[in-house]
């Protein structure tokens, strides 16, 4: 495989865990190419790169744009834009798991301890086990806490939110 092929295939890559995280792979795509390049890309040379539409590439900019994961920094010999990542990304992230993860947790929690208020009868005709449901809400629990640290963290570049996920990582193994 060529050095082209690899930077193809990580573009791609980062594409698919942010469509994994709700948005469209375009956005992964185009934030990646952005991020790792060297100088400002401008909406031509994305395009070319990505092999996608002008249009698509567009929308996905202004999407970018909005969220603050790119910057527009100046204008091309031949008049595009050029664009270059946020050098934070983590604040904006930080910001997507406040809006939505914690909320969508703490459905999920109000919707555990109900259940797990289920006597066992209860429980039994609505063929639901209590004992999963206390694994699951214990689960959920600690997702919830580690999110929250995350959006409490004061990560002020790539360095820090590494040096954060490091620390958390180190109690997975």
């Amino acid at each position: 495989m060529n050095n082209k092929e690899n930077v193809k295939k990580l573009v791609d890559g980062v594409g698919s865990f942010i469509e994994y995280w709700g948005f469209r792979k375009i956005h992964g795509r185009v934030w990646a190419l952005i991020y790792i390049a060297d100088k400002p890309l401008s909406t031509p040379e994305i395009v070319k790169e990505l092999g996608v539409s002008k249009a698509l590439i567009s929308g996905a900019i202004n999407e970018l744009l909005e969220h603050s994961l790119i910057n527009k920094v100046g204008q091309a010999k031949y008049g595009g834009l050029t664009y270059v990542s946020c050098p934070n990304p983590a604040e904006v992230v930080r910001d997507i798991i406040r809006k939505r993860e914690l909320v969508l947790f703490e459905s999920i929690q109000n919707n555990l301890i109900e259940l797990d208020k289920l006597n066992l009868k209860e429980s039994q005709s609505l063929c639901i086990k209590k004992d999963s449901i206390k694994k699951l809400k214990i689960l959920t629990g600690y997702h919830k806490k580690i999110a929250q640290k995350l959006c409490k963290k004061n990560i002020k570049s790539m360095e820090d939110w590494i040096s954060f996920i490091k620390k958390i990582s180190r109690f997975a193994t």
